[in-house]
């Protein structure tokens, strides 16, 4: 993974791939970066809610940004795909991504805001649009990328199935 780095009080983003699109998310929520470990299902789980896997003795509930943002599954020549472990509220959540390419600068002076034709539900995951030479990013605001009962709910599955979740 490379690192771009310029001068001044720019933002850092790891930037990854889901499917074609470009993402980008603040490193300071980033707790780790794995390969994908084994995941184990959880019964009656929202779709875009992958399992629970155990990172460090502890169970960490896994989304899968394709499903959450209603992009179709990888195909088996994606399946080079990594967990990012954000941390929300105290609970590491486990992002699923095709892949992670670099960390980058991003003075704030080059994001966008979102535009209201994505709609609402996907402007309440978008926090901003960044060009950085001839692709555009878009920046994901982690926190509302599940709803607090969301996290909750992956709070108590977390707890009950810490540590033997992937065993």
């Amino acid at each position: 993974m490379a690192i771009h780095t310029t001068a001044g009080t720019d933002e850092q983003y790891a930037v990854f791939g889901v499917g074609t699109e470009v993402f980008g998310l603040d490193i300071g929520l980033i707790e780790s970066l794995i390969p994908t470990p084994p995941i184990r299902p959880i019964p009656g789980a929202p779709d875009h809610v992958v399992g629970v896997t155990s990172l460090r003795g502890r169970a960490v509930p896994v989304i899968s940004l394709r499903r959450r943002l209603e992009r179709p599954d990888a195909s088996a020549e994606e399946a080079d795909q990594r967990i990012i472990v954000v941390v929300l509220d105290g609970q590491a959540i486990g992002l699923l991504v095709d892949s992670v390419s670099e960390v980058i600068e991003i003075a704030p002076e080059r994001i966008q805001p979102p535009s209201p034709v994505l709609g609402p539900e996907a402007m309440r995951y978008v926090s901003g649009v960044a060009q950085d030479g001839e692709r555009l990013i878009v920046l994901l605001n982690a926190a509302e990328l599940l709803s607090g009962d969301e996290q909750a709910a992956l709070r108590r599955v977390a707890e009950a199935g810490a540590p033997e979740a992937a065993a």
